[in-house]
């Protein structure tokens, strides 16, 4: 192998690590958007004591409760809100959104 072909092979190495730098800040741009759009999904009064932490890549949206009583009010209407986020991950083309995980300081 010649110096010229190691060159192109490292400057392909660059390409892809600059188009990969620029996937994971568009993901994360979604990802925020999500997380910001929490308080419309659940309400003012929840989204004081809950808030989303974590998006995992096989689509789990990870939220945090001060307490198991909030934690226990998202659990009752999880499938209200799972719902509300899949149009929401859909508006913004975040995909793979599959459910809420939900967790809290006990």
């Amino acid at each position: 192998m010649t110096d010229n072909d190691n060159s192109d092979f490292e400057t392909a190495a660059e390409i892809l690590s600059t188009i990969n730098l620029q996937y994971n800040d568009e993901y994360e741009t979604k990802v925020e958007k999500l997380f910001s759009c929490w308080s419309g999904v659940v309400g003012e009064n929840l989204a004081k004591f809950s808030n989303p932490q974590q998006f995992s890549s096989d689509g789990k949206l990870f939220i945090k409760c001060s307490n198991s009583v909030v934690a226990n009010e998202i659990f009752n209407i999880k499938t209200e809100i799972n719902k509300k986020l899949k149009e929401e991950a859909k508006k913004i083309a975040l995909n793979g959104f599959k459910y809420i995980r939900i967790t809290y300081n006990g």
